[in-house]
């Protein structure tokens, strides 16, 4: 299997590529590559562009239309861990590197919104689980778990809320929930009614792409997280 290493800006391993596809580290499933260098996650969305020196970068303006839902590839072997690479100059302005973050603090002394924060960065949601996806009027919206076969989970995609065919799901675009202009739903980038996760009454998140919410919880890396 041929293999290629993705890294961040500060020189850390944080995916690879095989057969076109982008898996994380530990082979959980982050979407495909089309046309060489283009990088779409499992749902189909635009995730940005690979370099030539092996990182994954996009900008505001770097738009691509929707790719149709991809089939879950089979999962590879897990590759040997490359050596961590010396830091690399800063990705020139617009853009910005996709897996480049600052060094968390310990998980002891997150705060919640700083823990949201975490999370993006890292790419492990794993802080979300067993919580409810709620639509600030008050439609539910699915339950944060890895069983494709719960009725109630996100990632049932024959389910009601997994599924982009039902009324109620952010994976319908033509939708409340999903479509990017609702003010409901996650990928409005200008709304600040976008759905939260909610465990025991307590607001962990919210799920959106207006980047100026600060709990936000970046819909496309989630998604691919739990379908990974």
């Amino acid at each position: 299997m041929s293999v290629r290493y993705i890294f961040n800006t500060s020189g850390d391993y944080v995916a690879f590529v095989a057969n076109d596809q982008l898996w994380s580290p530990e082979c959980n499933w982050l979407g495909g590559i089309v046309n060489g260098n283009e990088v779409y996650d499992s749902t189909g969305n635009f995730l940005g562009l690979i370099t030539a020196d092996d990182r994954v970068v996009t900008n505001d303006s770097l738009v691509r239309p929707r790719m149709p839902r991809p089939m879950r590839p089979f999962k590879p072997f897990k590759p040997f861990k490359p050596f961590k690479r010396l830091r690399m100059a800063p990705v020139p302005q617009p853009f910005r590197d996709v897996f480049e973050h600052k060094s968390p603090p310990r998980f002891g002394s997150l705060q919640p919104a700083t823990g949201a924060t975490l999370l993006n960065a890292g790419q492990d949601f794993s802080w979300l689980l067993d919580s409810d996806l709620v639509a600030t009027d008050g439609q539910p919206l699915g339950k944060v778990t890895h069983n494709r076969f719960d009725p109630q989970s996100l990632a049932n995609e024959y389910g009601q809320y997994g599924s982009q065919f039902q009324a109620n799901t952010i994976f319908n675009q033509f939708g409340p929930y999903g479509n990017p202009y609702s003010p409901l739903s996650p990928y409005n980038s200008y709304s600040q009614k976008a759905p939260k996760f909610v465990r025991h009454g307590r607001v962990l998140g919210t799920l959106t792409v207006n980047t100026f919410v600060q709990d936000r919880v970046d819909p496309t890396r989630f998604i691919a997280w739990l379908k990974g």
